[in-house]
């Protein structure tokens, strides 16, 4: 992580502004538990940082597609970047225990982690978004277009449109929606 701050200019930050760079995964961690194979309740390592109710959490995110959950936009984001990655393992890989798509447990399993982290500001870069196999090898696809809201079920729902897909089928934002987190 270290070395991606200091290669992407980042070090800049903490000599011009009053910032520090950290990596999140030498923190500490708390346990808590998401659906593994055959339903069974799985410990899952996440963050500390990600539970100190003074930080104000931006999710900047890319929009792009996913195989497992159709889309990655701001929640999933930082849901996804709250389980420990260290020597002992990268706990983020717990959180998919199914089939792909629309009946993954990831989807349960972010609704779950949600409820504790979630985004206070979602801002969704999709100047050039990622279509098809992604979210790590998909085809680069300018789209052109920015979103940003305190909502981040909005934002995210939004985003799932501009995509052209029916934020209806998105099982994760749909739940989220449901359980008061946000607008769908």
């Amino acid at each position: 992580t270290m070395k991606g701050f200091l290669y992407n200019g980042y070090g800049e930050l903490e000599k011009n502004y009053n910032v520090k760079l950290l990596d999140l995964n030498h923190d500490t961690s708390q346990t808590r538990y998401v659906l593994g194979l055959d339903n069974k309740p799985t410990p899952i390592r996440i963050i500390n940082t990600f539970f100190d109710p003074n930080l104000y959490i931006i999710s900047v995110a890319r929009m792009k597609t996913h195989n497992y959950v159709f889309v990655t936009l701001s929640i999933k984001n930082v849901i996804m970047a709250s389980p420990l990655n260290d020597s002992q393992g990268n706990d983020k890989g717990l959180m998919h225990q199914a089939p792909p798509a629309k009946n993954d447990l990831l989807h349960y399993n972010m609704l779950h982690i949600a409820h504790e982290i979630f985004p206070d500001l979602a801002v969704i870069d999709g100047f050039v978004g990622i279509e098809g196999n992604g979210p790590a090898w998909g085809v680069p696809i300018g789209s052109k277009v920015a979103l940003a809201s305190r909502d981040a079920v909005a934002a995210d729902v939004t985003g799932t449109r501009v995509m052209g897909f029916d934020p209806r089928m998105i099982n994760y934002l749909n739940a989220m929606a449901a359980a008061g987190l946000g607008q769908g």
